[in-house]
């Protein structure tokens, strides 16, 4: 049952550091929230470095911004004692002029960033990257000209490059697939970055399918001079003969190998099963493959298949491992709920979607949760609802599961939870995991109906009441699964009333070997930081 502590005391929080307040505690954990602070630019992410100090990054994107060619207004500072760093945004260049930063990912203790500059007479955007360290990082931040190997034309755009981390952040790539016609294939540029390493190592190499017949799904960095690329291929058969869209399940997966400069793969297929959802994760020296499998082209998800991969791309073991009845008929009616009305424009995507695949000692532990959005007529009857085409979100239940080293399940669970929001992108949505010893923890936003006066949840077996984002009514649920038995347990914890600030899941960050976990919230301009300390 929640105690408040009327009387803060401040105290040290070891995680990364930080002095905080001590706002609620619970059997589990303590919650503690630092002094709320005042600001007008846009938290776009919190990232764990190496050292495990953790990164902020603010974007103020003003009105003068929107009609310039340089839009991004990023300020980058490490956080500490519970408070929001000020923006203070940088302004990044290229060969002398100012250039956009579009993307960054952690490399070592600093941050690697990519950047264009584009003016209406270039026929092709020049392309920077950066290093950036907010310790000694001034307001200007000047670039290096990315390798020839990947150039970008005016008749592709920015999201053909992805910029990825390593497990550990000790190495980065930058990997470019540009789009060609539908029967052609594609030549992939890529750039290696080492952290210890300021100059980075690159190539290229055809991919050796046409463009129509795959998507890119996943890639993964073994090494400064290794990295594997997975994609999905579409059944043919199934393409249709009036649209010429693909069907979201493949017929097969290849796994290709990139090292010095060579290209090799192995394809994954197994007749009458199809794929989706798949990515790499890491395996303690190797890799294993996972995702959903279904014995239908277009039908539900039906279980789990993982593959084991070896550090030459190949592999080593397989399983297909069926859900358990409630969980298939949980996901089939999850998915079926989502139904078009008259003012539903179309499904952006709709499904569920692998949040975490975990390896632990004796197995692995996974999260997925149904996600959607939807584009739909305008209506004034709708709370939120503004423009002549608005953006539903949705964020549904969660599957969680337990696989075993010899690929099945020692358990899987459904949890129910039902929340929307309109035009912001999502914000308050999702949930935010850590493992803690043998148990796995969940948070999300959720609403005081479905719990009583105890915290204790009470809408089991039937649906919940939808999340609530009021004052009256918002509460951040806690969800507790016991990884050797799968037993579930689900209580309300504090809300915005007590906090002043809604929970953001989807900034949250678990720190399973510091048994905390960082979190956030906003309402507004108001933000205010804090962390939840697992008891021993």
């Amino acid at each position: 049952m929640l105690k408040f502590v009327f009387q803060f005391i401040f105290i040290f929080g070891v995680v990364f550091g930080y002095r905080g307040q001590v706002i609620a505690e619970f059997e589990d954990f303590t919650m503690y929230y630092g002094d709320q602070t005042r600001s007008n630019a846009s938290v776009e992410d919190f990232i764990i470095s190496k050292s495990n100090q953790l990164h902020c990054i603010q974007n103020q994107l003003t009105f003068t911004n929107l009609f310039s060619k340089n839009t991004s207004k990023y300020s980058f500072d490490f956080v500490s004692n519970y408070t929001l760093p000020e923006s203070k945004s940088i302004t990044f260049h290229g060969q002398g002029n100012k250039s956009s930063l579009f993307l960054y990912t952690p490399l070592g203790d600093q941050l690697l960033g990519i950047s264009s500059q584009e003016t209406v007479f270039n026929k092709e955007p020049k392309l920077f990257y950066h290093i950036i360290n907010p310790k000694v990082q001034g307001r200007n931040n000047y670039g290096f000209e990315l390798n020839p190997n990947i150039i970008v034309n005016k008749n592709n755009d920015l999201s053909q490059i992805t910029l990825v981390s390593s497990d550990d952040k000790e190495n980065a790539a930058v990997i470019y697939v540009p789009k060609t016609r539908p029967n052609e294939f594609t030549q992939v540029g890529y750039l290696n970055f080492n952290f210890k390493n300021p100059v980075p190592k690159g190539g290229t190499f055809v991919y050796p399918f046409p463009t129509s017949e795959y998507k890119l799904l996943d890639f993964y960095i073994q090494d400064s001079n290794l990295q594997f690329i997975l994609s999905g291929h579409y059944s043919i058969d199934h393409t249709s003969q009036f649209t010429g869209k693909q069907k979201d399940n493949f017929e097969s997966i290849t796994i290709g190998k990139i090292e010095n400069n060579s290209f090799e793969f192995e394809t994954i297929q197994f007749e009458g099963k199809f794929f989706n959802q798949i990515g790499i994760y890491k395996d303690n020296e190797a890799m294993i493959l996972s995702g959903f499998y279904t014995n239908f082209i277009d039908g539900d998800v039906e279980g789990l298949f993982i593959a084991k991969i070896n550090t030459e791309g190949k592999v080593t073991d397989h399983h297909f491992a069926p859900f358990s009845k409630d969980i298939t008929i949980g996901i089939s009616g999850t998915n079926n709920r989502l139904t078009p009305d008259h003012n539903t424009i179309r499904n952006a995507y709709k499904g569920f979607s692998i949040l975490e695949f975990i390896a632990i000692n004796d197995g692995y532990i996974g999260i997925a949760e149904f996600n959607a959005l939807e584009y739909k007529y305008g209506s004034n009857d709708v709370p939120g609802a503004a423009n002549a085409v608005d953006s539903y979100f949705w964020s549904n239940d969660i599957v969680t599961f337990k696989i075993t080293k010899s690929g099945d399940f020692a358990w899987n669970k459904i949890i129910q939870k039902h929340q929307r929001s309109i035009n912001d992108g999502g914000y308050y949505l999702s949930n935010s995991s850590i493992i803690h010893e043998d148990h796995l923890h969940l948070f999300f936003n959720d609403s005081k109906l479905n719990y009583n006066e105890n915290g204790v949840y009470i809408r089991k077996g039937k649906l919940p009441f939808s999340t609530h984002f009021s004052t009256a009514k918002n509460t951040i649920a806690h969800t507790k699964i016991d990884i050797n038995t799968g037993e579930v347990s689900r209580k309300s914890t504090i809300g915005k009333e007590q906090s002043n600030v809604i929970f953001t899941p989807l900034l949250s960050r678990g720190a399973s070997k510091e048994n905390k976990m960082f979190i956030y919230g906003r309402s507004g301009k108001k933000h205010r930081l804090g962390s939840i300390h697992f008891k021993q």
